[in-house]
C-alpha cells in the first residue's frame, strides 16, 4: 500500500497484525529481551530487558495495580508484562487480548509452564476496536501498553472499554502521542529511506518491508489525518475524545524524558551485536530495523511526548 492510498480500519487491523507476526521474533532477537516496549531510562539503567520491565512496573503502579483485581491487557506482546502483573501485583485476573496469532502462541507457551498461571491468566484472540464482542464480565482494568496508538479507530476502542468496566474502575494508556498535526510530510519518509543501505534497497522483499513499516511508524497516510477513525492522534483531540466517552481524565503523566531517549541508550549494544551475526538476511533485517527504530525514536523526541493517561470511569 502507498503512502498516498485509503485504507479501512480493518485493513489496518490485519496489517498491523502480520507486521508483529512477521517481526515480533526479530525484535525479541533485537533487544535480547522478552518484553517489547521502549522501556524505562533512568537511574543508570543500561540493559534493554532491565530497562523495558522497569516500564512495565512504572505503569502497573500508575494504573494502580493491586491484589484481587480483574483485568484486560490489550496488546500483550509475548506476555512478558502480565506474568510480571500477576507477580508483582497478585491480580486475580488478567484477560490478554492480542491480533498477533504469532504472539498469542508465544504467551500460551509461557502459561504450559505453570499450571497456577493457566487458572490467572488467558491469553486469546481480541480486537481493542470490538471490545463488546470479547466474552467477559466487567473488569476493574483495561491496560494498554504500547499498543493504542495502533488502533484504528479510537472512538470504538474507548466505548468497548467504557462498556467493560465496572464502575470506579479505570482504563490505563501508556503511548506516544504526537503533539501538531504537521509532523507528517513526505520529508520524513525519504530522510529514513536514505539511511537505508543500497544493498538493503535492491532487495525487493526488504523494500516492501521498509515501505510497510514506514506506514505503521509516521501513522500511514495524509488522508487519515482528517479522519476521525485515524491511527494517529493528536494529544488535545485525545483528551477530548477521553471526556466525550465520559471517561474522568484522573491522572496523566509525562515520562517523556525517561522514555524517549531509548534510541540513543539502546543504539550502541545493538550495533555492536549486529557486527557479529554472519547470516546475512538476518543481518539485513535487524540493521534495517535498528536503523528505523533510532530513526523513529529521534523523530519522536521532537515532535512526541510520551505519556501515562488514567481514565476513570465514574
Amino acid at each position: 500500500m502507498l503512502p498516498n492510498e485509503k485504507s479501512s480500519p480493518m485493513q489496518k487491523t490485519k496489517s498491523v497484525a502480520q507486521f508483529f507476526n512477521d517481526i515480533t521474533d526479530t525484535f525479541l532477537d533485537l533487544y535480547q529481551s522478552q518484553y517489547i516496549n521502549f522501556g524505562y531510562w533512568e537511574n543508570s539503567i543500561y540493559d534493554v530487558a532491565e530497562a523495558q520491565e522497569a516500564l512495565v512496573k512504572k505503569f502497573g503502579d500508575f494504573s494502580l495495580l493491586k491484589k484481587d483485581l480483574d483485568l484486560i491487557d490489550l496488546g500483550f506482546g509475548t506476555g512478558e508484562q502480565d506474568l510480571f502483573y500477576y507477580r508483582q501485583y497478585q491480580c486475580k485476573s488478567i484477560l490478554g487480548l492480542n491480533i498477533s496469532e504469532h504472539q498469542i502462541a508465544l504467551a500460551n507457551k509461557k502459561l504450559e509452564m505453570s499450571p497456577k498461571l493457566k487458572q490467572v491468566i488467558k491469553f486469546c484472540y481480541g480486537d481493542a476496536t470490538k471490545l463488546n464482542e470479547v466474552q467477559s464480565d466487567p473488569v476493574d482494568r483495561i491496560l494498554a501498553l504500547e499498543s493504542a496508538q495502533l488502533f484504528p479507530n479510537k472512538k470504538a476502542f474507548l466505548k468497548g472499554s467504557w462498556d467493560k468496566l465496572k464502575k470506579g474502575g479505570y482504563l490505563c494508556l501508556a503511548e506516544p502521542i504526537f503533539n501538531h498535526a504537521d509532523v507528517f510530510n513526505p520529508e520524513h519518509y525519504i530522510s529514513i529511506k536514505k539511511e537505508i543501505p543500497s544493498t538493503l534497497r535492491r532487495s525487493n522483499y526488504f523494500n516492501s518491508l521498509l515501505h510497510e513499516q514506514l506506514l505503521f511508524f509516521l501513522e500511514k497516510e495524509q488522508q487519515d489525518q482528517s479522519s476521525k477513525e485515524q491511527n494517529s492522534i493528536f494529544y488535545r483531540d485525545y483528551l477530548n475524545l477521553f471526556e466525550m466517552q465520559g471517561f474522568k481524565v484522573d491522572a496523566v503523566e509525562d515520562i517523556s524524558k525517561q522514555v524517549l531517549p531509548f534510541y540513543e541508550v539502546f543504539k550502541r549494544p545493538v550495533l555492536e551485536r549486529i557486527k557479529n551475526i554472519n547470516n546475512e538476511e538476518t543481518y539485513f533485517l535487524i540493521y534495517w530495523l535498528a536503523i528505523i527504530y533510532f530513526r523513529y525514536g529521534s523523530f519522536l523526541q521532537g515532535h512526541a511526548g510520551y505519556y501515562l493517561i488514567r481514565l476513570k470511569k465514574e
